[in-house]
């Protein structure tokens, strides 16, 4: 059961495939859109004319004989795939309809082509294809939908045989589990991944990344006593529009800007007077390495400031590093672009 799992998983893989490509196809028609639905449904009737097994209709007394034994194997598998084109044909040219009983269809055929293998091979050892043919009725749905724990239910429910419970179970974990590895969702969640939108714990990307992955540990800092003249020095060849002002031992006890020091930047006089303890910020909106990404970025459009500096925590004024605005967001467009490009077609 555990290598027709790895069967499976490919077959739920090859079948979300061909539903991505067969849409992708149709939309590149170019043709009125109430003409494409036509031709779908011209192509179906030229499979379903040659293979009426594959009709909406005898879907459930083709996988009944099937478990009767009725067909050959070679003509099963056909079944299986001839399928995936059919669903792949409706739905992509616009159809009307659902992956469910196609699942529950495909499933039943490739799990009877992998049984009638199996027991062929080893007698004594394994059970009849219709068996195997209800796990992979379970397992493709499973891998499919993403729904593993529906999929054991429903099985069992049909078919009421609890000997099949535990190879059942562990079919369908693993064929979910490789799908959603490879292919990044089920055939619900894919197409909104590649729109853009997200669900569980990718949903919120800064509510799942720490300061800690995106600070900024070589940064400039500068001294109470560091005079205008030189803190205007530093910017021609620094990237970085805020400074920590660190004491005498090191802790930070201010924070100084391109906002603070503007008003007189272009006061040649008090260059040399003014030092970066006159206009610095004592009060600083500080975060540990341990803050997510949104409690950081909240912290700076409520002041709306561009660096934050990065603390050790505790009572340590220690500084790590520096996050700012821009870090944040490139990290989240940089998650989001991953995350698109990881669930387009294989």
């Amino acid at each position: 059961y555990m290598a027709m799992a790895l069967l499976i998983a490919g077959a739920c893989m090859l079948f979300m495939f061909c539903l991505e490509r067969f849409e992708e196809g149709f939309s590149r028609i170019k043709m009125p859109g109430f003409l494409k639905p036509m031709l779908g449904g011209f192509l179906l009737a030229l499979i379903a004319y040659f293979f009426p097994q594959l009709h909406g209709f005898s879907n459930y007394p083709t996988v009944n004989a099937v478990f009767e034994g009725q067909y050959l194997w070679y003509f099963i598998a056909a079944l299986g795939i001839l399928k995936m084109v059919a669903t792949s044909l409706t739905l992509g040219s616009g159809g009307t309809g659902g992956v469910f009983a196609p699942c529950l269809f495909i499933g039943a055929m490739i799990g009877n082509t992998f049984g009638y293998g199996a027991h062929r091979l080893f007698p004594e050892s394994t059970a009849t294809a219709g068996s195997y043919a209800l796990v992979g009725m379970g397992a493709l749905m499973a891998g499919v939908t993403g729904a593993p724990l529906t999929s054991v239910i429903l099985i069992f429910e049909l078919s009421g045989k609890y000997s099949i419970v535990l190879p059942l179970m562990i079919t369908c974990a693993i064929s979910t589990i490789l799908v959603q590895i490879v292919m990044k969702g089920s055939v619900f969640t894919r197409p909104l991944i590649k729109k853009g939108v997200f669900y569980g714990v990718r949903r919120n990307v800064l509510r799942r990344k720490r300061v800690r992955e995106i600070l900024r540990a070589d940064f400039l800092s500068v001294s109470p006593q560091t005079r205008l003249r030189e803190l205007l020095a530093l910017l021609p060849n620094s990237k970085q529009y805020a400074y920590p002002v660190l004491g005498p031992d090191g802790g930070l006890v201010g924070i100084v800007s391109l906002q603070d020091f503007q008003a007189v930047v272009f006061e040649e006089e008090v260059a040399d007077v003014v030092v970066v303890g006159d206009i610095m910020t004592r009060e600083v909106l500080t975060v540990t390495p341990e803050n997510t990404l949104e409690e950081a970025l909240l912290k700076i459009g409520d002041e709306n400031i561009e660096y934050l500096p990065v603390l050790e925590g505790g009572e340590s004024r220690k500084v790590l590093g520096l996050v700012s605005r821009r870090d944040i967001l490139s990290c989240y467009n940089r998650e989001i672009r991953e995350f698109v490009e990881a669930a387009s077609p294989i």
